[in-house]
């Protein structure tokens, strides 16, 4: 597509501020239901008289402006020309998605996105739906915006827990395969691991009562147990330790495979932790090396952080093996030149605030001058369900695929899928997904099961229910715009917003401004009497925010806007 085909109308006026000088008292929004204005200008009023004069003579000259006019309390209604909304409409209704184009935002630009970093001993649960979500429609956000873009995640196979997970199988496996106990492969490396967690739990060690740092989740503690002999055994490359390493990662990491692919997530490549041993020692010794962390008395290396609520980060434990801390910042420090030139990514859960906060610290000082990656961190709260907060050490969590069954399951998605075992998959990975991002990030997200298909808590079904309404046969037919169609300009106007808060996304890193933009506009075109010209229109607007935030099409057949093939 041509830059040239068609200019956005809120980038129009908005460049004409700028040349005035008026952008920092200024600002332009769509109303938020149809009226006699199609947009709204604010903030004139504190600018001086002449240049505000000559601003909005200039905004009235433009091709796409019918006329402005002054209103109450300083505020300027302005109103499309009959043209503009014609030959906008045409285009929205013959599926051309100019209107809504955002390629140019940041093309040229290279980003590697980290996201889902799962351990290889359990399978996919909610609170990892939050990470995947977020990092899935912020990949998707910057590839519509036309920056290539990686998906990678890093998976934790080594480790206290990866330890547990095999003394667990040791102990509960019975020496059988996921297929013959007739388990989902993750799911059975999960039983396996929470039930040697739980059976030592019940022998007196609490599943948090060891560490110091739940984060680390007792990687920062010694214990003498069968998960810790088994653990130093693969050190050693005992060849029955590693074979047993071997298939309990493995498992893991297949059935995590069949989970994004229900979901409908692409991750082009995985680092494995096991991979880079050698490397993440090496950045040990050079972080003691430089003065940036300290050994202790007992042999423990730790990074003081300077913050009083979170004094030090454990790198290394007394018996020499690295805390997940550690392993974190020596991969990316080992991956450092694959990402190069360009930003990265890292979306991480809350509890690794800290860590988050010592990153530029950390590998700034490995980097040496050099580009520090992951160059962003994307720290999101926690989920909870039903106000309990999911994790796998207190209780049996709500896994990912558990609740991608009752999705499926659920009367409405078996009311518009008719059957259709396709489109009932993907509608329920749209479901879930949506979920996750309509909150911003950084706050604690709560979740419940009657949600989930609430038009107003979650604004891909609100956007799943417009879709099937607009794509209904009766409303196919010609372009046929309308400009003294109240509801119609309403749209024609709102489909200028889309732009405007994909560029908002990709600056603040955060899906929710357009999710809940496609959202909001969803659920008034489902209160609102149907037309095919409206309908029509309503395609391409709602098929460019399902794409841009990474989602799989509701029905066949409909495009997938702004996305590359």
């Amino acid at each position: 597509m041509e830059e040239s085909r068609v200019e956005n109308v809120l980038d129009a006026v908005g460049a004409v501020l700028e040349r005035h000088e008026l952008v920092d008292d200024a600002r332009v929004s769509v109303p938020h239901h149809p009226g006699r204005r199609d947009l709204s200008l604010f903030g004139l009023s504190q600018a001086p008289p002449e240049l505000a004069a000559s601003a909005l003579r200039e905004i009235a000259a433009l091709d796409a402006i019918g006329n402005v006019s002054a209103e109450k309390r300083g505020r300027v209604g302005i109103r499309l020309s009959d043209l503009c909304v014609g030959e906008l409409g045409e285009m929205l209704e013959s599926g051309n998605d100019a209107p809504v184009w955002t390629g140019n935002l940041a093309s040229g630009k290279q980003v590697v996105a980290d996201f889902c970093d799962p351990n290889a001993t359990k399978a996919l649960h909610v609170g990892h739906l939050r990470n995947i979500a977020l990092g899935n429609s912020i990949a998707a956000i910057l590839r519509a915006c036309g920056a290539t873009v990686i998906t990678q995640s890093q998976v934790g196979d080594v480790g206290r827990s990866v330890g547990e997970a095999m003394a667990g199988y040791e102990q509960y496996g019975g020496g059988e395969s996921p297929f013959e106990r007739r388990q989902k492969s993750d799911h059975f490396v999960g039983s396996c691991y929470s039930s040697y967690v739980r059976a030592a739990a019940d022998a007196g060690v609490s599943a948090e009562g060891l560490a110091s740092d739940p984060a680390l989740s007792r990687e920062d503690e010694e214990c003498d147990d069968l998960a810790t002999r088994l653990i130093e055994r693969w050190h050693r490359g005992d060849p029955e330790a590693v074979a047993l390493w071997r298939k309990i990662r493995d498992w893991a990491v297949e059935g995590h495979e069949e989970t994004l692919a229900r979901l409908h997530v692409i991750l082009d490549r995985l680092f494995f932790e096991s991979d880079f041993l050698a490397d993440i020692e090496a950045v040990g010794d050079r972080l003691v090396e430089t003065g940036v962390a300290e050994v202790t008395a007992s042999g423990a290396v730790l990074f003081p952080t300077g913050d009083p609520s979170y004094p030090q980060l454990v790198l290394r434990r007394p018996d020499g093996h690295s805390t997940q801390y550690l392993r974190y910042i020596g991969l990316w420090d080992a991956t450092r030149s694959m990402l190069s030139p360009g930003d990265s990514i890292q979306v991480m859960g809350d509890e690794w605030l800290s860590l988050a906060q010592s990153n530029d610290m950390l590998l700034g000082r490995l980097a040496g001058g050099g580009d520090i990656h992951p160059s962003n961190c994307l720290v999101h709260g926690m989920v909870a369900v039903d106000d309990q907060v999911v994790k796998s050490s207190l209780a049996a969590p709500w896994l990912a695929d558990e609740l991608l069954d009752e999705i499926a399951a659920h009367p409405e998605i078996d009311r518009v899928s008719a059957g259709d075992a396709g489109l009932a998959e993907r509608l329920s990975a749209t479901t879930a997904l949506g979920m996750f991002i309509a909150d911003p990030p950084g706050k604690s997200l709560s979740i419940s099961r009657e949600g989930f298909f609430d038009l107003a808590a979650n604004p891909c079904w609100a956007m799943i229910s417009a879709t099937l309404r607009a794509w209904d046969d009766q409303y196919d037919g010609m372009p046929d715009p309308s400009a003294s169609d109240r509801d119609y300009r309403f749209l024609i106007a709102q489909s200028q917003v889309h732009r405007q808060l994909v560029r908002r996304s990709v600056e603040e890193l955060n899906p929710v401004h357009v999710a809940r933009f496609h959202g909001h506009l969803c659920q008034w075109f489902l209160r609102t009497p149907c037309t095919p010209r409206l309908a029509r229109a309503m395609r391409t607007v709602t098929s460019s925010g399902i794409s841009s935030l990474g989602l799989p099409a509701p029905l066949h057949g409909v495009p997938a806007f702004s996305q590359p093939a």
